[in-house]
């Protein structure tokens, strides 16, 4: 039982239980997978926003939250999780861009990412239910302190650019040539070098514009 959360071990010790070994002297025979009997929801700032990680599934392909570990130590960590935020902070759209009034309804987005190496573990959240941020006039930006923005792009649905840039100024204003641009959904994606690595990423997504 680890913060109320059950674990199931799933041993490889060649079928028996008694090559697991817990003295000080000892050590785990083989590798060893902990993950999640169920379904977790964690809230966050007072049960407005919360991220429910999902349960561990075996079977040809393992998903789910688990950690695998062996004898010399670390081997791989699954995050699986739903985000689901405030109401405070974004609120769910329909498909004709109009705010969901219905306050049981939130945005929300998922996580999912499997890491051999704690350097690796950058997690981008995908699927958003289309959202809009409420009480800002905002711009979208990517923002980290660990990469450098290589190119910020952003086009429209016909996939036309209506923006381009580089660096940490890199923002859209959702204008395009000076002028608001029509609301709807837009693709962007983003080029970038992370610290201390070699060869640049690309990631992309969508953001729906609204006013």
């Amino acid at each position: 039982m680890v913060n109320g959360c059950l674990l199931s071990c799933l041993w490889a010790c060649g079928g028996s239980s008694d090559n697991i070994k817990f003295t000080k002297k000892g050590g785990i025979v083989g590798d060893a997978r902990l993950g999640l009997m169920s379904d977790v929801y964690i809230p966050i700032s007072q049960q407005k926003s919360g991220i429910v990680l999902r349960k561990m599934i075996t079977g040809d392909t393992e998903s789910g939250c688990y950690v695998s570990i062996s004898c010399d130590g670390f081997e791989e960590l699954s995050i699986d999780a739903t985000v689901i935020f405030s109401r405070d902070w974004l609120l769910p759209l329909d498909g004709n861009g109009e705010v969901i009034n219905d306050a049981n309804i939130r945005a929300s987005g998922d996580i999912r990412t499997v890491v051999s190496d704690w350097e690796e573990l950058v997690v981008q959240i995908d699927d958003f239910t289309p959202f809009a941020v409420k009480g800002l006039e905002d711009v979208l930006k990517p923002v980290s302190s660990l990469a450098e923005v290589l190119r910020f792009t952003v086009y429209n649905r016909w996939g036309q650019k209506i923006y381009e840039a580089s660096g940490s100024s890199a923002a859209w204003d959702g204008t395009f040539k000076g002028q608001d641009a029509p609301i709807g959904s837009y693709v962007w994606t983003v080029e970038y070098l992370p610290k201390d690595a070699k060869a640049p990423r690309l990631e992309q997504g969508f953001v729906v514009l609204v006013r």
